[in-house]
């Protein structure tokens, strides 16, 4: 395909799939936040030590290994439950404490 036939192909698809929404798209909620809130700031669970959870991304995982379900830390506090679909970043939305201002 060459540059102009690229162009093209995008255009029609682009105009195909805002024509679908706008023809069948009236019950698709397109919120991405629950109630379009502001997720909450990660709170700085251990303010002494620069490499303890919520100090930088590492995966998925790792945040779901405590937001999951709700988890009990003793000596600390309840991790709450993740009230979103995942995501492949949480920092895509979440500031981490070093972030915030």
């Amino acid at each position: 395909m060459n540059k102009l036939q690229t162009i093209i192909f995008v255009l029609i698809v682009v105009v195909g799939a805002i024509y679908t929404l706008s023809t069948f798209g009236n019950n698709i909620e397109m919120n991405i936040l629950p109630e379009n809130e502001t997720p909450p700031p990660l709170s700085d669970l251990f303010p002494d030590r620069s490499s303890g959870p919520h100090q930088k991304f590492v995966s998925e995982e790792s945040c779901l290994t405590c937001h999951q379900e709700s988890m009990t830390i003793p000596g600390l506090a309840t991790s709450p439950k993740i009230a979103h679909e995942m995501r492949s970043n949480c920092t895509s939305c979440h500031l981490l404490p070093s972030d915030q201002i």
